[in-house]
């Protein structure tokens, strides 16, 4: 009797150890606000949670064994988290210094310096993985130069263009060289340059031609995924007029009730014709710009309609610095950058699906369409490198491919990929390294202005990952010496594992501001889209909207506005489409705003006191043309030089 009594108490005790490791009972549960499932996705949240969960099962923490990681998908407050009984944020809008000013935010730093990860061998860190000019992101730097965090990383995305392959591939667009068998002779008329694309019979493109292909723009044969793209500025506008006006097809898709979206392109291009060392330049202030000083009165495109204001422009190389660094919102790149804006409008460019009510998601299908339809074909999408996930996650691919074959396929049916941007503005790349002087310019003083043929690797800039998403812990729910504390720091371990972020990069195409890279096995689940960025995001480098540069952060808001953004990003729900938008001009940052010392006094602020001026006249005088104040021939003879500035544009202000 004794021993079945044994036996039954066994069993009990054996149930009972199954029934504490069901959620809600003998675990410890960490509770995670993971923000709205928009464009980004949540697949990644049920990637760390099964990671987490399978990784610490078997952990003790008091009398508990293993970790329920509960995902809770909603917008994560900042300011709460007294009162909420959550433990975990992932909060898009918000700073570490927010939630260290409210003392809300846990620190971390005993996080990011366990070394419990091994990488080629060696023992890494959190710490180790994360990029240098990142770190003022997620912590505040010591007098003894050590750092104490109170954030992690979260997602970022890219600014650029995304484009059709198999518009490509179907009437070979592929710069090639002139020994190309067959190949079409393009551009001569509008913008005076000529060049070669292999071509086509508008269904396939003979592969052999892929041969004669030219670098792109990294300059680097050897790397496939941009050879015989556009490598300069005049490349792209040549090749958009050849594909309007010869193949019907409209280079650009833009949703036109999402404004900012639109500011994509113009980021992305001007970063990757900026290259490496001039972006870095235009944060640390140490180096060389070429800036725009002023105008030739004479067309920068004499035989191009409806162009005539569009003026050459005077160009100066200035060495920059801290006192300086307002010329970085001047450069010539931020010229044509601009420019292709007001040509595309010119052309009409745009799809014809563009309308001041079509949403972001009709954009991407009118893209997507583009594969399969003869008419309509879009060529490349105005949007930031998250589309495909949320026209996944939206049904988007179901829809297209199912309309179009009367049956559902895969993603990689539909062969779009991320943009390789040009990265000159004159000269095509030759991977030769030559420098070669600019002749769409005017040089002032005794340098000239020039650019290299060798190419440039990809260099990406995200607008998100810098100072407006963190990852951050609720310090009033999770406090040290406590077994919450220790499953909270084990379970984020695992979540910035190179494991975890390879996985959670493979299920939405969106990384994550680390130092880390796809494992073959996730690179197998990811679209070609993304596993094209992760080549580019590998091979270059992403730019962040941040810099160690005390200077650079005093004047990093004037910086932004007087950029792309304040006219086209964050405009809501104005009643202008994407393409009115844009007709509104960009400022340029003066001497008279910039910040060298925070504490400068009023006086010392006078003597820097120079005529507000915008950044590119004539562009911005066209906008009295588009209000209908002047005609075009009184636009000409307001066009400014180093002495007359535009007169709507006095003191910086934009009329109406």
């Amino acid at each position: 009797m004794k021993k079945l009594v044994l036996m039954l108490l066994c069993i009990c005790l054996t149930f009972g150890v199954v029934a504490c490791k069901k959620p809600g009972g003998n675990t410890i549960e960490i509770q995670v606000i993971t923000g709205v499932d928009s464009g980004l996705g949540l697949q990644w949240a049920d990637v760390m949670k099964e990671k987490v969960e399978e990784k610490l099962k078997d952990n003790v923490y008091g009398n508990k064994t293993g970790v329920t990681w509960t995902n809770v998908p909603q917008d994560g407050a900042i300011g709460n988290f007294s009162t909420d009984a959550y433990h975990i944020y992932f909060i898009n809008g918000g700073t570490i210094q927010q939630g260290v000013a409210q003392d809300a935010y846990l620190e971390l730093t005993e996080l990011y310096t366990r070394k419990n990860e091994i990488r080629d061998g060696e023992q890494i860190s959190l710490e180790d993985k994360i990029f240098d000019e990142m770190r003022a992101a997620y912590g505040i730097k010591q007098n003894d130069g050590s750092w104490k965090y109170f954030g992690l990383p979260y997602q970022e995305y890219y600014c650029g263009l995304s484009y059709n392959r198999v518009l490509w591939d179907k009437y070979g667009l592929y710069f090639v060289t002139e020994e190309c068998p067959d190949a079409i002779q393009i551009g001569g008329g509008e913008f005076d340059k000529t060049y070669y694309i292999a071509g086509s019979d508008g269904v396939e493109m003979d592969a052999d031609k892929m041969a004669y292909t030219t670098p792109g723009p990294d300059g680097d044969m050897e790397t496939e995924h941009d050879n015989g793209m556009p490598s300069s500025w005049f490349e792209l506008v040549t090749l958009c007029e050849y594909m309007y006006s010869n193949l019907g097809v409209s280079p650009f898709g833009l949703s036109g009730q999402h404004m900012n979206y639109s500011n994509s392109m113009l980021e992305g291009l001007y970063e990757s014709l900026l290259g490496q060392d001039r972006a870095q330049t235009t944060r640390d202030f140490t180096g060389e710009l070429d800036v725009v000083v002023g105008y030739e009165n004479q067309a920068l495109f004499p035989n191009a309609s409806g162009l005539s204001n569009i003026k050459k422009p005077k160009v100066q190389r200035i060495t920059i610095t801290e006192d300086s660094g307002y010329y970085s919102s001047w450069t010539v790149e931020k010229y044509f950058t601009t420019l292709l804006i007001q040509i595309i409008e010119n052309y009409a460019w745009w799809s014809n699906a563009l309308g001041g009510n079509l949403s972001h998601l009709q954009a991407q299908k009118e893209f997507l369409y583009g594969v399969y339809r003869d008419t309509n074909e879009v060529a490349m999408l105005t949007e930031y490198s998250y589309w495909q996930n949320e026209s996944i996650i939206r049904s988007n691919y179901d829809e297209v491919l199912y309309n179009s074959n009367g049956l559902y396929g895969v993603i990689n049916d539909l062969d779009v990929r991320w943009m390789p941007l040009p990265v000159n503005i004159e000269h095509q790349v030759t991977g030769e390294d030559q420098d070669v002087e600019l002749s769409c310019v005017s040089k002032v003083g005794s340098t000239s202005i020039t650019e290299n043929t060798l190419g440039e690797d990809p260099t990406l800039v995200t607008l998100v990952g810098s100072l407006n998403t963190v990852v951050a812990v609720n310090k009033f729910n999770v406090q040290p010496g406590t077994d919450m504390y220790d499953a909270v720091l084990d379970a984020l371990a695992v979540v910035y594992s190179d494991e975890c972020m390879s996985a959670a990069t493979a299920s939405t195409g969106q990384f994550w501001t680390l130092d880390y890279s796809l494992n073959d096995d996730d690179k197998l689940v990811t679209t070609k889209f993304y596993n094209d960025l992760n080549t580019m995001r590998q091979a270059g480098k992403v730019f962040y909207q941040i810099s160690d540069s005390e200077v650079y952060n005093k004047n990093m808001n004037t910086l932004f506005v007087h950029g792309f953004g304040s006219k086209i990003f964050g405009f809501g729900s104005a009643p202008q489409n994407a393409v009115q938008v844009y007709r509104i001009p960009s400022t340029k940052v003066i001497q008279k705003t910039w910040v060298k010392d925070a504490h400068a006094s009023e006086e010392g602020t006078k003597n820097h006191i120079r005529s507000a001026t915008m950044m590119f006249e004539e562009l911005m005088v066209d906008c009295l043309a588009w209000k209908g104040i002047v005609d075009a021939e009184t636009l000409d003879a307001i066009i400014v030089d180093n002495a007359r500035y535009a007169p709507c544009y006095d003191n910086g202000g934009y009329i109406g």
